[in-house]
């Protein structure tokens, strides 16, 4: 565990959150990996804290003894799950990824943001054809049976100190044997399938150009309280869909917010943006158009480090703006290592500099000094989910 500076990782009183890393280690999946981050740490660390020696140090490493990690957290925090890796990378076995979720559900305090540039494998995982979103068509599929036995795993292992007790994996039970809105169900198997995932669990998916836009559509196909789509390093523009309000579609008040199981009083407060697939989520709402389901954030951000390549200012304001339409929550990590600088700006001198059509310049002055701001205005919009009254 380690407190991370990724500026939109944030506990709920406004604390840099923290990293877990139960895998480390990858392999490309697209351009926005040519530069990555996490290699060059491993790198760093090669031969350390768990880490393969070199030329191996970025090698998939599952970490079955940092699993336990987030139980000995009791304060709230923002975690977000392999920073270093890819959880749903293929070779990481769906069973151990059972025992980050169980985790995830012992240590129900916190809230997990999961990251992944492979969200076709986290389709896999769910089990949930587009049409079932949150209960698969055969129980049999489901994961919820192995995430309570990684459960009892976990606290048989774990039987002193501040070990979560046989409470905990009762209480996911009887959490499961809710539906979404509070009600018990008559089938305990198809109840526990209807309350699946996990309320305090994020979803989302990287994508640097519009090309990978697929990757927003395999997202939308897996249940999550917060799905969200992280477009960094932003590498071009990027069309998000239009959104629209089918007016045919009686309201249903109480659909809005989504209210989760008693012993989880959570809502979803924010607006969405929706699939061409009806949903169980808001029933109220009907997508008409491909490409993005339901997605709740996005977050753009352009490159940093070791060969890193500039990003257009208009690609960012045409996100943020297109997000604006959608009443979709919009987050501007930063420029990256260039900024751009209008022909009226002072420039800085002895800098590396790429040259834009239109007079805009991009010049490479590092993170810190490229900042923040967009037209002037940081933004830091989040999902919100609130406890009810």
């Amino acid at each position: 565990m380690s407190t991370t500076k990724i500026e939109w990782v944030r506990n709920p009183d406004g604390t840099p959150g923290v990293t877990w890393n139960p895998v480390t280690g990858c392999t490309k999946a697209s351009a926005g990996c040519a530069n990555c981050f996490a290699e060059r740490m491993a790198k760093r660390l090669a031969g350390r804290f768990g880490y393969p020696k070199k030329p191996n140090s970025f090698q998939l490493t599952l970490h079955p003894d940092r699993l336990e990690q987030p139980l000995h957290w009791r304060k709230p925090r923002m975690i977000f799950v392999n920073s270093m890796s890819d959880l749903f990378h293929p070779g990481v076995p769906f069973e151990f990824i059972d025992k980050v979720f169980a985790v995830t559900r012992l240590a129900g305090q916190h809230t997990y943001q999961i990251l992944t540039k492979r969200p076709e494998n986290t389709a896999k995982y769910y089990r949930t054809p587009p049409h079932a979103y949150f209960a698969a068509d055969d129980p049999n599929e489901s994961r919820i049976p192995g995430i309570l036995n990684a459960c009892r795993d976990i606290v048989i292992d774990r039987r002193s100190g501040d070990a979560p007790s046989f409470d905990a994996v009762e209480n996911a039970e009887q959490d499961w044997n809710h539906d979404l809105f509070g009600r018990r169900c008559a089938d305990p198997d198809e109840d526990a399938r209807a309350s699946w995932p996990p309320s305090n669990v994020w979803l989302g998916t990287s994508i640097e150009r519009q090309g990978l836009m697929w990757r927003a559509a395999e997202l939308c196909k897996c249940p999550a309280v917060v799905r969200f789509l992280s477009l960094e390093p932003l590498l071009g523009e990027i069309k998000l869909p239009v959104v629209q309000r089918d007016e045919s579609w009686p309201d249903d008040p109480s659909a809005e917010p989504l209210a989760y199981s008693e012993n989880h009083p959570q809502r979803f407060c924010s607006s969405v943006m929706m699939a061409n697939v009806m949903t169980t989520d808001h029933r109220h709402f009907r997508g008409r158009l491909s490409g993005v389901g339901i997605i709740h954030w996005v977050i753009v951000g352009g490159e940093s480090g070791p060969g890193a390549r500039p990003m257009h200012p208009d690609w960012v304001r045409s996100i943020r703006d297109q997000c604006k339409a959608a009443r979709v929550p919009f987050f501007f990590k930063g420029w990256g290592a260039y900024k751009p600088f209008w022909p009226n700006e002072e420039k800085p001198r002895g800098v590396k500099a790429h040259e834009w059509n239109g007079g805009l310049t991009s010049y490479r002055i590092g993170t810190k000094l490229a900042g923040r701001l967009l037209d002037g205005v940081t933004h830091n919009q989040m999902p919100v989910v609130e406890a009810t009254p």
